[in-house]
């Protein structure tokens, strides 16, 4: 796979809002042009036991990035060539990294200001992610075969893990586990058994719970998208793997322990508002385009009278703000040139595009922690199938986009396949914001 040169472009964006602000105000990129050098080399599977060192640092400028998964660091534009999960806090990542041959992965803490990553757990191991006080990490134990084999929560504090019952359970590796919010307990899918999903305690195995979905018009499997933000409601929805879409979405209310069904058909999306307990459902017409309703606690008894109500917007790939009021999308019009980024208040008004982009590319659009930008991908070609691609982000109080970084154009001889850049996800502290590189594939197929 060849090289891409990236050449990053940053521009200062206006002074942040004054005021205490929680999470912190997103840092400003420097006004500097900065070029990117390729990342370390893959590291070799050598033995390395548990609390065991390596260094990490940033990527030094002046070369070229080979395709892999970065962070970009906002206050003073450097990057790091590290992929993982933030803890709650923003302070560290765990990183799945190779630490022996005869393991699966091993887990590493990694801390980017003392640039160094230690070794948490050695042996054969999958990452399913932080405890919600970011004081103990959940993982699953590999020993061949199709399925993991125990599941575990290690305190960062030390101390032996804590073993999670999983009896009856076969947890594949793609498996979603999905922390309930203010429980000690989490949503995880079983692999094994599609009809249902399970509730486990991570202190009494006595309330773990199986979640047996309603009859599914497809006959397929059930896919946990959510939880409300107070952890009453847990959103399922169908998916059907001969199809590739998705089916019917359910509200399963822990407070009466039984289920709601909130729409029946192809192709629904929901996302929770991340202050109320609204949900924002996408009734997808095809693959790029949805329209978009909001549904508020008192519809779940009736959604077909919010289904009645004009869409708030027309769209995909919606998110919310971290207040809650407003949601962005992206709107790809393949054939023509009327691709953006929008945002529309919850209420409807206020239904408008971000101005001064080139073509917005598919359904990336990211919310800084702060509420203050809108990071998106941005692709920029001549056709809708050969360009360049970039990251960029949208400075709501300043109304201005501000680019962070954009590729030269592939060979022509590739066709509608390019290297783009993907948008990945803030950190919780609006520090760094990720993105990849080198996961090619055509635009509009």
């Amino acid at each position: 796979m060849a090289r891409l040169l990236l050449t990053f472009l940053l521009f200062a964006a206006a002074a942040a809002c004054s005021g205490d602000k929680k999470p912190p105000a997103t840092p400003t990129p420097p006004d500097t042009a900065t070029a990117v050098a390729s990342p370390s080399a893959t590291r070799s599977p050598t033995p390395r036991p548990s609390g065991s060192t390596r260094q990490v640092a940033p990527l030094s400028p002046g070369t070229t990035l080979t395709p892999g998964v970065f962070e970009f660091e906002l206050a003073n534009g450097r990057f790091w060539p590290e992929s993982g999960e933030w803890s709650p806090d923003g302070s560290h990542k765990l990183v799945s990294s190779d630490c022996g041959p005869a393991s699966y992965s091993c887990i590493e803490l990694t801390d980017l200001d003392a640039g160094r990553a230690r070794v948490l757990i050695s042996e054969g191991t999958n990452i399913r992610g932080w405890s919600p006080k970011g004081d103990a990490i959940l993982y699953t134990t590999f020993a061949g075969g199709e399925y993991d084999n125990g599941l575990f929560l290690q305190p960062l504090a030390g101390g032996p893990p804590k073993q999670i019952d999983i009896t009856g359970l076969q947890i594949g590796r793609g498996a979603r586990f999905i922390w309930r919010p203010g429980h000690n307990e989490f949503a995880i899918e079983n692999t094994a058994d599609f009809s249902a999903v399970y509730l486990l305690d991570i202190d009494d195995s006595t309330k773990n719970k199986r979640i047996i979905a309603p009859q599914t018009q497809y006959g397929v499997p059930v896919i946990v998208d959510g939880w409300s933000h107070d952890g009453r409601w847990l959103l399922l929805r169908e998916f059907s793997i001969s199809a590739n879409v998705g089916g019917n979405l359910y509200a399963y209310d822990m407070d009466n322990d039984s289920f709601l069904t909130l729409y029946v058909g192809c192709c629904a999306t929901g996302a929770w508002s991340p202050t109320r307990n609204d949900l924002l459902l996408g009734i997808t017409s095809s693959e790029l385009q949805s329209q978009m309703y909001l549904l508020t606690e008192r519809d779940f008894l009736n959604p077909q009278a919010a289904l009645s109500r004009p869409p708030l917007a027309v769209g995909g790939n919606a998110n919310w703000s971290p207040d809650g009021n407003m949601i962005a999308y992206s709107v790809m019009k393949c054939g023509n040139d009327d691709w953006y980024t929008g945002v529309v208040n919850r209420d409807g008004s206020g239904n408008r595009r971000l101005p001064g982009q080139m073509k917005a590319y598919r359904f990336q659009n990211e919310w800084s922690p702060d509420g203050r930008y809108i990071a998106y991908a941005g692709y920029f070609a001549p056709t809708a199938d050969h360009g360049s691609s970039g990251i960029f982000m949208y400075d709501l109080a300043a109304s201005r986009e501000i680019a962070l970084v954009m590729t030269p154009p592939p060979p022509a001889n590739l066709g509608d396949t390019v290297e783009p850049l993907r948008l990945g996800s803030w950190s919780p502290d609006g520090r760094f914001l990720g993105f990849n590189l080198g996961f090619g594939f055509g635009f509009c197929d």
